[in-house]
């Protein structure tokens, strides 16, 4: 659970920072990490919620950094999108495969 609270905590202060510099700095970009640092969890869904907060925070950080519906907001949260389903898809990848094997190894000793 751990990773999953670090996620969340850095997309927040990133999140704070960004809405606090308004529109002369854009940190959304930054918020790809989120969903990085929550694959340390080895849980699908904690990936996925880490996800979900930064993509949710990409839109709402649009109109506060003035980029809202331009292209710019598009190219940021699509990284954002992008980043948040390689680790999801990852993770339950490796989740899925962990399991499986775990599974075998238990057979084995039977």
């Amino acid at each position: 659970m751990r990773p999953l609270v670090s996620a969340v905590v850095v997309a927040g202060l990133i999140a704070a920072i960004d809405a606090a510099a308004g529109s002369r700095l854009v940190l959304i970009g930054a918020l790809t990490a989120a969903p990085v640092i929550a694959t340390a969890s080895g849980r699908a869904r904690h990936v996925l919620l880490a996800s979900l907060w930064a993509v949710g925070l990409s839109v709402a950080l649009g109109p506060i950094d003035g980029v809202w519906r331009s292209w710019e907001h598009a190219a940021f949260l699509g990284a954002v999108i992008v980043v948040s389903i390689v680790s999801t898809t990852a993770t339950a990848v490796l989740e899925l495969a962990l399991r499986s094997r775990s599974h075998a190894l238990s057979e084995d000793h039977r």
